[in-house]
């Protein structure tokens, strides 16, 4: 995926979209995370070279929107995970989270360097996310709760 100020503000939108107006009372969307600062852009890639690292990132559009991104994180030591991240426009998540979920995974399959665990997080509210994920025998292991506290 290329990064560019067009796809950043995209996936800022798109992140913003996804989380409920409740969540960002605490927890607001930070445009930071999707707009880094010039010498940070300038030494990425060099470090990503210089490191060996290998970036699985895809964007999928439906017309001129950005309708998700996928992140495929692999393990490179023992002991970690690895990870599937996925920014899912809910307007399109009932038709494209399994052929996500089922291109990750066999992207995984044939790239993986040492076989480890598979972790990917869901919202507790995303239900049939849940249910496609145990339908390819992911297992729930945590439940996470985020808790929120507002002084007036």
């Amino acid at each position: 995926m290329k990064c560019n100020k067009k796809t950043s503000q995209a996936r800022y939108e798109l992140d913003v979209k996804i989380n409920p107006d409740e969540v960002q009372m605490f927890h607001p969307v930070s445009i930071k995370r999707y707009f880094k600062p010039l010498l940070i852009r300038m030494i990425r890639p060099i470090a990503i070279l210089l490191l060996n690292i290998k970036i699985n990132h895809w964007t999928l559009h439906y017309g001129d929107k950005l309708a998700a991104t996928m992140l495929v994180h692999l393990a490179k030591k023992e002991g970690s995970p690895n990870r599937i991240v996925f920014l899912l426009d809910p307007d399109h998540q009932e038709v494209l989270f399994e052929p996500m979920l089922s291109y990750c995974l066999n992207f995984l399959k044939q790239n993986m360097v040492i076989e480890q665990n598979v972790i990917i997080e869901l919202r507790t509210s995303d239900e049939k996310q849940l249910e496609f994920c145990k339908k390819y025998d992911f297992e729930e292991i945590e439940t996470m709760h985020l808790l929120g506290l507002k002084f007036d």
